[in-house]
């Protein structure tokens, strides 16, 4: 019975000497029996390495010592005890204990009432009520907390002491870690344990359950020996702060002190051996003692050994890491000669997996790898939401895309291919919920495309009718058993048995084997983790909720938090390779080099954080009135004090070097740490720089695998092409060396990319006929894409590209629907003046209703939502109406035709169509539609109005005119100037406005009450250009808006038009053109035309999008973004830039050249 201390700050080596001593035990006494206790997560490592020390005897060694952690340690004692036989409380059934436990007792309590439903809490709850309980606290230790009324901690405490006291009666049917521990405790106490020896290493702190385990095992074994990292011993009292060593004081004290109370002696304390360090590593230590205890030891100025490095970013700070380290394995050093830590890894976690691979370095990633992003979850999450959300679009495919539900007659990529089909047809038909139970097959073309089905598309309608069947049949039962579920014994009974009957087992057994047959020893193993993750939690919900009444909701809420909480266990799969891992884990030192990344001012020191329920004040509060052998952790500010230690313990972790850099750049700028700054200073240290290569940097600096070789080679090259200079002679011999290699194919795919400038090139004009035929038929709209950018115009009507249709209500959707009922009103106008808003209301709603059965319109019938949408689209198109009616009645122009077509659309034709010749001797004709034609007669002159409906507000712009980027209203203008010369009639223009089609707000004047009808004539003005005949006498001055006039002056609410008191045209709110000016714009617009065709039928698809005031508008709204890989950075890709024009400036330009002399 003796309490032995092997003591020695980070340059000793306690596990050699404990090695020595359990060595020596076991040599010097036959009968004895040695526990070498360790943290659960270095238990592989710490028995791997200790054997190894032992390897004069390990044989004789293996038989009479175990290596084990504390769980570890209670399943050798107790494993054929009832007490082990027992339910363990996990954490993932003490999560749905504690959610019970909140509705049972939800009327009790105060702060915490009406949190039974968040998961969130509840997994923190859990925690909490767990540490309480390792801390040996129980309720009447928070009852005896008693404070004023008013402290808001009272309130705190007095919940947790009812949930507590629950907890704790709750669980006496469980086996917990501190129950474990108890009986462990008392098993101990009924043992010979006069030649049992317990050595323990790389414990920092001990909690209250496991310090009362210890002292059984002081009272009861013939000797307890502890190795800790510390400088010297504190039996009077524990060290004070700032110190280096403040936990391992603090234990050694807890432990000293126990001893003498329990009258174990104390041997006196062993100094651990000397740990083999290089004079850079020893310099580390001292580095460190000097700074936090402030011992006045020498630091050596002129070392080799240590660096230190500020990086561009987080991604090439890692990459110059793992390219060092390559370099060193060729030189001859090992893979576990390697520890790279940071103080978080968060910052690189998704780098690694790419650096290391690319650099062929094999690596163990020693961080809890969360559980809850597996196929497996998601599945689960998503039949629940198939539930909850009744089989829609996002749940059932989401579902489906995890592959573990797979017909059993298909493989896996006929399953994918028939998924993809069934994909884009559920986001154009908006198909759910019921629509998957239609007895009725689907077709893959909804009747609003087209009434006869494609024979093409035939396999298309049996990839989707086959997935339809494959819910119907899979997942649907699931569902009803799941529903139908009325304990939670049958809820977990049918989720499991319905999983293993969808095959969901039998896939990932899949995955596991074909895992194995890569070499992914860890994805392989996740296979099988998942599901008996899967298992166990099913295993505890019964155990909890097993006879109470179902509760679907919970059910999943309780699931979610258990894989939440969940990690998978991780081993490496050699011994040989580099070590990944954080500075708050315990490791062996066992490394030659570490490399410590990510030292910023943001982590090191690290930021305190409180997220437990009891924060530092609330420890406080109970720490006060709680007897020294109960106690809880440290949180917040305080544990700042322990961060020193931490980085302490990963800078000495290695024996020759130290590697210590930050990134300056991440989502902001970084400044280093501390601790960066102190070193440098220490050493007199120059930071380099870790950055991606340059024309400057050295070949042998960057030289770690043949593939990392391509992506450096690649960067100087770029380097050299941009600076427009010649590659260095040691760089120009690497890709010739690279195309010579195992990745030669890619080496030279790769540096085509050097030259590349996504020259889109030129159609031949065979090519082009064969796309756009022989004469060209196009539409104005057609033209204008082509004037925003040819390339878009090649993609979108050349090869007829499109994005993914959506059941969604489109601009285009809405259009053709007002389009529709506007027709309708319109042919019958004569009427209108005499419907009162009352009438046109009606009369809408009946039109719409009818128009909204028919083919086009599903989804203005297909959800309560939708209900609500089109009711607003009626009251918009009854806003219409009246204004129309209102300007009718106002107006000497009405229509004469709607929808009125020019050229051939389809089958049918309109108006004359335009033709023009092109100089290659071909032609183009346009075709299109204007939505309405008002006209006015005045004696043997007709005059017409073009109206165009917009959804929006649209002026004339005189610019996008000029550039043919707005070729409508003069396309259209033109359009029935032609017909009538063709057909000999007398027309005029008067005009080409727009008419936007919206639901205006009228504006409240309360002097004056609200002048309805008035201010809603007044917003639906109309905006376009009018045409001035010959002066003040035109017929557009006097019949467009009988309410002005010259004579009269004022201003028009249904054009913008506006006299002065003395009759003159208003210089500003009008829109006003003469003739003269109308035809140069025509004679324009006829030339961008005939440029358009032109350009068009020779093959020319530049990518040339336009540009105004430096704005992307031409490719940010573009549908085919992703296909033109537009980069302005290239030499080939340069936006048309255009100049801002107004009306004179375009007059200017339009101007008849004069002919030189």
């Amino acid at each position: 019975m003796r309490l032995q201390f092997v003591l020695g700050d980070a340059t000793h080596d306690h596990s050699q000497t404990l090695a020595e001593s359990v060595k020596k035990i076991l040599a010097d006494d036959p009968s004895a029996q040695v526990f070498y206790m360790v943290p659960n997560h270095l238990k592989f490592n710490a028995e791997v390495h200790l054997l190894q020390q032992l390897s004069d005897d390990a044989t004789s060694a293996e038989s009479r010592l175990q290596v084990l952690s504390f769980s570890r340690l209670a399943w050798y004692f107790l494993k054929n005890d009832p007490v082990y036989q027992q339910p363990r409380l996990t954490q993932t059934n003490n999560t749905m204990l504690i959610a019970q436990l909140l509705q049972d007792n939800q009327d009790q309590l105060t702060l915490y009432r009406g949190e039974s439903q968040n998961a969130g809490f509840i997994v923190q709850l859990g925690q909490q009520l767990s540490e309480l309980t390792n801390g040996r606290i129980t309720a009447e230790d928070l009852a005896g907390v008693k404070l004023e009324a008013t402290d808001p901690h009272q309130a705190k405490f007095n919940d947790l002491t009812t949930l507590l006291a629950a907890y704790q009666q709750r669980i006496g049917e469980f086996v917990t870690t501190p129950s474990l521990m108890t009986a462990l405790s008392a098993k101990l106490s009924t043992l010979d344990l006069s030649h049992t020896y317990f050595f323990f290493n790389h414990f920092n702190e001990l909690d209250a359950t496991e310090l009362q385990l210890v002292n059984t095992m002081m009272t009861r074994s013939q000797a307890v020996t502890f190795g800790m990292v510390l400088n010297k011993a504190y039996t009077q009292a524990p060290p004070a702060a700032p110190s280096l060593f403040l936990e391992t004081g603090k234990l050694y004290f807890q432990l000293y002190q126990q001893a003498q109370q329990s009258q174990v002696p104390v041997m006196l304390d062993q100094t651990a051996a000397k740990r083999n360090l290089t004079p850079a590593m020893q310099g580390i230590n001292d580095f460190w003692r000097r700074n936090i205890d402030f011992d006045q030891v020498h630091l050596p100025t002129q070392v080799t050994g240590i660096q230190t490095a500020k990086a561009s970013d987080a991604y090439h700070e890692l990459r110059t890491v793992a390219i060092q380290i390559a370099q060193q394995v060729r030189q001859g050093a090992r893979y576990r000669d390697f520890l790279i830590v940071a103080r978080y890894l968060d910052p690189y976690q998704t780098s690694i997996p790419a650096i290391f691979s690319e650099l062929d370095l094999p690596y163990f990633l020693d961080l809890e790898q969360p559980m809850q992003n597996h196929p497996l979850v998601i599945l689960i999450d998503s039949l629940f939401e198939v539930n909850r959300q009744y089989y829609s679009y996002r749940s059932v495919m989401q579902l489906l895309k995890t592959e573990l539900l797979l017909p059993t007659d298909v493989s896996v990529d006929a399953f994918r291919s028939a998924l993809d089909t069934t994909d884009n047809y559920l986001l154009k038909t908006g198909k759910a919920g019921r629509s998957w139970f239609d007895p009725k097959p689907w077709r893959y073309y909804p009747p609003r495309m087209e009434d006869e089905l494609d024979p093409e598309d035939e396999p298309k309608t049996q990839q989707i009718n086959q997935i339809k069947q494959f819910v119907q049949q899979v997942i649907q039962p699931i569902m009803k058993q799941l529903t139908a579920a009325k304990t939670g014994r049958d809820a977990a009974s049918a989720l499991y048995q319905g999983l293993v009957s969808a095959g969901v087992l039998t896939q990932l057994a899949n995955w596991r084997q074909q895992a194995t047959d890569r070499g992914q020893l860890q994805t392989a193993q996740a296979q099988t983790q998942v599901w008996q993750t899967l298992s166990q939690l099913l295993d505890d919900f019964v155990a909890v909720f097993g006879e109470q009444a179902f509760s679907l909701e919970q059910f999943h809420q309780l699931l979610d938090a258990g894989f939440a909480s969940a990690s998978y266990t991780q081993i490496p799969s050699t011994l040989d390779q580099v070590i990944i891992s954080e500075t708050g884990l315990t490791r062996l030192n066992t490394a030659k080099h570490i490399y410590v990344i990510g030292a910023t001012s943001l982590v090191m020191p690290d930021q305190p954080s409180e997220n437990q329920l009891l924060n530092a004040d609330d420890r406080s509060i109970l720490l006060e009135r709680l007897p020294e052998d109960r106690f809880l952790p440290t949180v917040g500010p305080d544990t700042t004090l322990r961060d020193p230690f931490l980085n302490y313990l990963a800078f000495t972790a290695a024996s020759e070097t130290l590697s210590l850099s930050y990134p300056i750049n991440a989502d902001s700028e970084l400044t280093p740490s501390i601790y960066f700054t102190q070193l440098n200073q220490a050493f007199q240290l120059t930071p380099s720089l870790w950055q991606a290569p340059t024309l400057t940097t050295p070949l042998s600096d960057i030289l770690g695998s043949t593939r990392s070789l391509i992506s450096d080679w690649l960067t100087v090259a770029r380097a050299a092409k941009d600076h427009n200079q010649q590659l260095p002679a040691s760089w120009a011999a690497v890709l010739p060396a690279l195309k010579s290699s195992q990745y030669g194919d890619l080496a030279t795919q790769l540096a085509a990319s050097i030259n590349y400038t996504n020259d889109v090139g030129k159609l031949n004009a065979k090519l082009a006929t064969a796309l756009y035929g022989e004469r060209l038929m196009v539409s104005v709209s057609q033209l204008e894409t082509y004037f925003r950018n040819h390339f878009e115009y090649f993609l979108k009507y050349g090869l007829r590209l499109q994005p993914r249709p959506e059941f969604i209500l489109t601009p285009a959707d809405t259009g053709s629907l007002f389009h529709g009922a506007l027709d309708q009103f319109i042919s019958r106008s004569d009427a209108l003046p005499d419907l009162d808003a009352t009438q046109i209301q009606q009369q809408v709603s009946e039109l719409i209703d009818g128009m909204i059965v028919q083919p086009g319109y599903e989804i203005l019938t297909s959800s309560a939502r939708f209900n609500f949408i089109t009711k607003q689209l009626k009251a918009l198109l009854t806003q219409v109406v009246i204004a129309i009616s209102q300007q009718q009645t106002q107006s000497d122009f009405h229509p004469v035709a709607t929808e009125l077509m020019f050229g051939q659309i389809g089958k049918e034709h309109g108006l004359t169509p335009l033709i023009y010749e092109l100089p290659n001797g071909r032609q183009v004709q346009m075709r299109g539609k204007i939505d309405r034609l008002d006209t006015f007669k005045d004696q043997d002159q007709t005059y017409f109005l073009v109206l165009d409906y917009k959804s929006s507000q649209h002026t004339f712009n005189d610019a996008d005119a000029y550039y043919g980027q707005a070729l409508q209203m003069l396309t259209y203008l033109a359009a029935v100037i032609n017909d009538a010369k063709v057909k000999h009639q007398q027309m005029r223009p008067a005009g080409a406005v727009y008419f936007q089609l919206h639901n205006p707000r009228v504006k409240y004047d309360r002097y004056r009450g609200p002048d309805v009808a008035k201010n809603l004539l007044k917003a639906f003005q109309m905006q376009g250009i009018l045409i001035e005949t010959d002066d003040l006498d035109s017929p557009i001055f006097y019949h467009l808006d009988r309410g002005v006039n010259p004579e009269i002056g004022g201003t028009s609410d249904i054009v913008r038009l506006k006299f002065t008191k003395s009759g003159s045209l208003s210089k500003s709110g009008v829109d006003v053109m003469s003739q003269e000016d109308l035809e140069r714009y025509l004679n324009n617009n006829q030339n961008r035309i005939i440029e358009a065709a032109l350009g068009i039928s020779e093959g020319d698809i530049a990518l040339n999008p336009t540009q105004y005031n430096d704005e992307a508008d031409t490719i940010t709204r573009s549908d085919f973004g992703a296909i033109m890989q537009f980069d302005p950075a290239l030499p080939t890709n340069n936006y048309r830039q255009l100049k801002l024009l107004k009306r004179q400036d375009v007059l200017e330009l339009l101007k008849p050249k004069k002919k030189e002399d």
